[in-house]
């Protein structure tokens, strides 16, 4: 489990993604229970202008699969490990916020 994810881990699952991944995106897939199949990635918006590469990880938060294959995303280096970013309009009280048809529970 990504140490993005410990404060919420009791609604965490362990269920595969159903269609092939990118092999790269594979460590930050997750199934959230009220979100369905995610990417932890940082929402572009949220991160500071100047952040601090040991502390990425807190900026990272569950965007559904189908939004961030859609829109694409980027990678941005930590002093340990890699991120991914994505432009998502993000709220503190909502989460990640994309159109309809792109969350889990919606079919195309």
């Amino acid at each position: 489990m990504r140490r993005s994810l410990q404060d919420i881990a009791g609604m965490v699952r362990n269920i595969p993604y159903p269609h092939p991944l990118p092999a790269e995106l594979v460590p930050y897939h997750t199934y959230v229970a009220d979100g369905g199949h995610c990417l932890c990635a940082i929402p572009r918006e949220i991160l500071p202008p100047m952040p601090s590469a040991d502390k990425l990880w807190m900026y990272e938060v569950p965007i559904p699969v189908k939004y961030v294959l859609h829109i694409g995303y980027t990678w941005m280096v930590g002093d340990q490990e890699k991120f991914l970013l994505v432009d998502v309009p993000y709220s503190n009280e909502l989460g990640s916020m994309v159109p309809d048809g792109f969350d889990e529970f919606s079919t195309p």
